[in-house]
């Protein structure tokens, strides 16, 4: 958390002084003017509209992959094109805003407010892993692909820096996930099915916390995992015999018990070989 916390400092200090860049002078007391003086209305709510693409489309993506940091990027690059398909078309956003009987004033003082929090969130719900990876591919983007940045030269190479650091900090942060974090796994033994290995009432039920199993033997605890661990196995069998040989698709029931027998299956593999 705390490291989080600097990297996150001092990436926005890095951002402040890159978006002050144009006015050849960066203090404190004339960021506020220069951030929103850096928008116009039309990209503030490009920008808006931008956060309101990316919840649902992010929601949409975290049902077929296991990793909400996949989701995150595919939700931006989607969200991205979006924004950048109704920017050509040459719609002028900022007269429909105004149509409404907004005034000029609300859209400079709310939406710059909301589209900076909606960018925070960003990095602190998906990582930096996630932010990183993201702007380093929607710099390539834009400098390829569009006018918008005239030292391109420049803008590819900190953007495949950006990229890089972005896939450091994935592999480091996934480093040994074996997909479900043991030390979460905090549940009595009487709500797992079989796992005591008896239903005997007398015999204590015990915890499973930490990768160890409490008021159990060691004999006793790897015949209870293992026992557990050939269910799951014969669960996935029936499910893939079930449909027609293949594995259960996602988003469905098949599917989705599938994947849950496959994180009990690595949780319990791990705590077999940690014995």
């Amino acid at each position: 958390m705390l490291r989080r916390c600097l990297l996150f400092i001092f990436l926005s200090i890095f951002l402040i002084h890159f978006i002050s860049a144009s006015y050849n002078t960066f203090s404190l007391e004339n960021f506020a003017e220069n951030i929103f003086d850096f928008f116009d209305a039309s990209t503030i709510i490009l920008g808006s509209l931008f956060i309101l693409f990316f919840i649902p489309v992010n929601f949409a993506l975290r049902r077929y992959f296991k990793n909400d940091s996949w989701a995150g990027i595919g939700a931006f690059c989607v969200s991205f094109l979006i924004i950048y398909v109704l920017n050509k078309s040459g719609f002028d956003f900022s007269s429909l805003f105004f149509s409404f009987g907004l005034s000029e004033n609300l859209l400079y003082s709310i939406l710059p407010v909301i589209f900076l929090i909606g960018f925070i969130i960003f990095i602190w719900y998906f990582s930096f892993s996630a932010f990183f990876l993201s702007s380093g591919l929607i710099l390539f983007i834009l400098t390829i692909f569009t006018n918008l940045i005239y030292e391109k030269g420049a803008a590819l190479v900190f953007g495949a820096i950006l990229f890089l650091i972005g896939v450091w900090l994935w592999n480091k942060g996934n480093k040994g996930n074996t997909g479900v974090r043991v030390n979460n796994l905090v549940k009595p033994m009487d709500k797992i099915k079989n796992v005591s290995g008896s239903s005997s009432p007398s015999k204590p039920s015990g915890w499973i916390h930490g990768g160890k199993v409490l008021n159990l033997d060691m004999v006793e605890r790897k015949k209870a995992w293992q026992k557990k661990l050939n269910a799951l196995y014969e669960d996935n069998a029936r499910l893939a015999k079930r449909n027609n040989g293949r594995i259960p698709a996602r988003g469905t029931s098949d599917g989705e018990r599938r994947a849950k027998n496959m994180k009990s299956i690595k949780v319990l593999e791990n705590l077999i070989r940690s014995q």
